[in-house]
């Protein structure tokens, strides 16, 4: 099987208003120098080159190829439209302002965990310029590294994608409930920050046989019952980002790769009791996650890839990989749940007070990015509308059910935009 998942999403996976693309935010202790920022980052693409790239023509066809341009860079945090000649053509840029230092990539480029590993680089060098010269660079890549293993490797190319069987688990789909606006005070996109309690989390999760997506997950859920207790007889219905590194290169592997699970909350589920809720949602996510059945999903996910190789038009690509995603625009699902797992920061984390992450969404009315740190899950909540109430509910559950949660401020959706050559 000729597998071309990798490439084929990096050229067609993003359209119109849907430009598939990241920002990471770090919010410093302190005031950012944007001067030695900027050399930070120039000089951590010694480190990251696979995220220095370029679309070229080649012919009726379009190549990526490696960019040795500067890494774009704004001193004053603005937006620049990733692949332009604004961004000298690269997929990813930096800036600052104040205390934040914003990193924006193409998500199909990476996920959370690889631009997490770029940040984390950039962060460092900066910090032994202004801080302390003498920082640990333990849990770090930094330039002068060897690549890790895995790290750089095409991850589908790693599994035996031909010989998988039918799935022996289908999770089950329903129409979800998606909150309506009847709560806003604008209709446009809004992000709020809140930060839980790493510890009481992890002890509601322990103790009921959950996990912190499967704890986030319910609370959202329960958010929604007190603010919508009929919910038009509809589920919530969350899909849950899965990374399948372990069956693919590795944990330091940087592409993108994730398939999404799912939780249903129905009037079956929210029957039983908080820790049999616990129990089922994560047996559901251990049954869809086994590799029999992950297999099968990038089987038929690479056999669509290697069926476009017959299309000669790049705008029939484009198109279809548009139309192909027209299942999720339909029928949505009430909230995404995305937790990017353990990051070790290491000597950088005292240093840093914040960290949020927010990206573009296909058609959830809610999505949650979770980021630990310092002891606390740094929690960004993306909402399809301007609803404080909303959020400021979910804080009040979870502190009502033993999990410190502190809410911190409401941003905008300050998304960078994506330009193709075709």
């Amino acid at each position: 099987m000729k597998n071309v998942i990798v490439r084929n999403e990096f050229r067609y996976s993003s359209w119109d208003t849907f430009h598939h693309v990241m920002r990471l935010t770090v919010s410093m202790v302190s005031s950012v120098d944007a001067d030695a920022l900027n050399e930070a980052t120039q000089e951590a693409a010694e480190r990251f080159p696979y995220f220095c790239c370029k679309i070229v023509q080649n012919g009726a066809d379009y190549d990526i190829c490696h960019n040795d341009a500067p890494i774009p860079f704004s001193p004053e945090g603005d937006t620049i439209k990733l692949g332009s000649s604004e961004a000298n053509g690269h997929f990813l840029a930096v800036g600052c302002k104040d205390n934040k230092i914003f990193f924006d990539i193409y998500h199909n480029m990476t996920d959370a965990k690889g631009v997490t590993e770029w940040a984390k680089c950039v962060v460092y060098l900066y910090l032994i310029k202004t801080a302390d010269a003498d920082l640990s660079p333990e849990n770090i890549r930094i330039p002068g590294q060897d690549f890790l293993p895995g790290e750089i490797d095409d991850p589908y190319e790693k599994m035996d994608l031909e010989h998988a069987t039918s799935p022996f688990y289908i999770a089950k789909t329903s129409r979800a409930f998606l909150p309506d606006h009847k709560y806003a005070t604008d209709s446009k996109r809004a992000n709020y920050t809140i930060k839980a309690s790493v510890k009481d989390t992890m002890k509601l999760a322990k103790s009921q046989d959950g996990s912190p997506v499967v704890v986030l997950s319910y609370f959202v859920k329960e958010m929604l019952k007190k603010l919508y207790p009929d919910m038009n007889g509809l589920p919530v219905v969350c899909g849950i980002p899965h990374s399948v590194r372990e069956l693919a290169a590795g944990e330091a592997n940087y592409h993108n790769q994730v398939i999404e699970l799912s939780l249903i909350y129905d009037e079956k589920m929210d029957s039983l009791s908080m820790d049999k809720q616990f129990t089922c949602s994560r047996g559901r996510l251990i049954l869809q996650g086994d590799s029999d059945n992950v297999l099968y999903r990038l089987r038929e996910r690479a056999l669509f890839n290697e069926s476009l190789e017959e299309i000669p038009e790049h705008s029939k690509r484009r198109q279809i990989y548009k139309d192909n995603a027209r299942l999720i625009i339909d029928n949505p699902e009430t909230a995404a749940v995305s937790y990017v797992g353990q990051i070790k920061w290491g000597s950088t984390e005292k240093y840093i007070e914040r960290i949020t992450i927010h990206s573009s969404a296909l058609a959830a009315p809610i999505l949650m990015g979770i980021f630990p740190l310092n002891g606390w899950f740094n929690i960004t909540v993306m909402l399809d509308q301007t609803a404080d109430i909303l959020i400021h509910t979910l804080v009040d559950t979870l502190n009502e059910n033993g999990i410190e949660t502190e809410y911190g401020y409401r941003f905008d959706d300050d998304l960078c935009t994506i330009e193709f050559p075709y």
